[in-house]
């Protein structure tokens, strides 16, 4: 109500036209106030009317000062963020704290517009959240220039349904076996083994030939061999399902929307320009993303399990190799012996892991190999001219000894020849 009118009503009620009780309601106010508001009229005319803070400025009023400060900030080190992670990085790094309409005020005064324009809702039904932490879990990636170098990286990211946390995010050039084993390691260490992983049909989850089985074929038992990635969920126990849109795995999705604002900010604010740094910081960054959009589970149980399996062999690509009559194997044009004693012409399967090189799997147990140099070819032998012998290797020569006889070399990740290796199976998409 207006001072003029709540003056008038008091003044009638000190004429005695009106009664105090009239007047508190007139004015929707207790007695006892009417009361004293009567009182300051007599003393103080219409200023006792008025709230006691009217032409004065509000304590906690932001300064013209602070006000620059703050379009300044934003201007020169954290320009392209919306208004909402504008305000959560003063808080963070510059101790600065307003609200979401102060904000607005002030950039929008300095004519700067929010990055994120506002666009009219689609309707789509919801699917709803699974009801348990690791009940499933959505992995994808996604290609975004996130060093603002004009140069597309991708991002690797597994995302749990039901809470809406990251599990995990690993960033590489391009979409590869190596991002997807890595977010999945980090997964399985810092949280445990989901039931069931919704993916796209990339052929790095599932095979080309899913589909184009026929009746006949499926009838007499033909099935499509797992890729490297579908073995390795199988091991684990999970159920890799595949979605047949983008639509059907939203979660992620929208995860992406929100790390290619956000995250391309973050790492531009720390000096982050490079894949191996990226790395680094991801782990941070999920902690500090997890604690502002996670949501409760609704069921406290956990649906993930303990890891108990040895990833290194599992999380891998693995090759079926003959061991030669001297323990050696050939693999990616590189020789290899097994440091433990198995048998010659035995099948084995090579492991080639991202971070920890080169092993042997023989009847379920893991050993290391060492990396050896080749023979050398002779060329083409010519015929032997009148009094000459053929070359006979002599007794020390590798192949009439065996393993024992050859030049170790360490199966160390350094090795160029191994990195080499590990690069061509990791940068592509292998199936079994």
């Amino acid at each position: 109500m207006k001072s003029a009118k709540r003056f008038t009503i008091i003044q009638e009620s000190i004429e005695g036209k009106l009664s105090v009780t009239e007047a508190s309601i007139l004015l929707g106010l207790s007695e006892r106030q009417i009361i004293r508001l009567r009182k300051g009229v007599l003393e103080k005319r219409k200023d006792a009317t008025k709230h006691g803070n009217t032409g004065k400025s509000p304590s906690n009023k932001i300064s013209d000062q602070q006000e620059q400060s703050i379009v300044q900030l934003y201007k020169d080190k954290y320009y392209s963020s919306n208004f909402q992670h504008f305000i959560e990085l003063l808080a963070e790094n510059e101790k600065i704290t307003i609200s979401d309409n102060t904000a607005r005020r002030i950039l929008n005064a300095a004519n700067i517009k929010s990055p994120r324009t506002k666009r009219k809702p689609k309707k789509h039904i919801r699917r709803k959240r699974h009801e348990h932490e690791g009940s499933l879990v959505q992995a994808d990636a996604t290609p975004h220039d996130f060093f603002n170098t004009g140069n597309d990286v991708c991002l690797h990211g597994v995302v749990d349904d039901a809470t809406g946390k990251i599990l995990g995010l690993y960033m590489t050039i391009n979409e590869c076996l190596e991002g997807y084993f890595s977010v999945f390691e980090q997964m399985i260490v810092d949280h445990g083994i989901p039931a069931s992983i919704y993916a796209d049909r990339h052929t790095i989850f599932a095979s080309p030939k899913l589909d184009k089985l026929t009746i006949e074929e499926e009838l007499a038992g033909k099935q499509v061999n797992d890729t490297q990635l579908g073995r390795a969920m199988r091991e684990l126990g999970i159920v890799l399902i595949f979605a047949r849109s983008a639509q059907a795995k939203g979660r992620i999705e929208r995860l992406w929307g929100t790390l290619q604002d956000r995250l391309t900010i973050e790492l531009r604010i720390n000096g982050i320009k490079d894949i191996e740094s990226a790395n680094q910081f991801l782990p941070s960054f999920i902690e500090k993303y997890n604690r502002r959009f996670a949501v409760e589970a609704l069921e406290t149980q956990s649906m993930f399990m303990p890891n108990t399996f040895d990833l290194i062999s599992i999380l891998c690509v693995r090759k079926r190799r003959k061991l030669d009559i001297g323990g050696a194997f050939s693999f990616y044009g590189q020789l290899f012996v097994i440091i433990a004693d198995i048998p010659s012409y035995t099948y084995i399967e090579v492991i080639a892991h991202h971070k920890h090189g080169i092993y042997a799997m023989y009847r379920g147990n893991r050993y290391d190999v060492k990396r050896i140099n080749k023979p050398k070819h002779k060329k083409t032998a010519k015929p032997l001219s009148a009094g000459k012998k053929p070359y006979i290797p002599p007794d020390s020569h590798c192949f009439k000894y065996g393993k024992e006889k050859y030049i170790q070399y360490s199966n160390e990740y350094n090795d160029l020849e191994i990195l080499a290796i590990l690069d061509e199976i990791f940068s592509t998409s292998l199936k079994l």
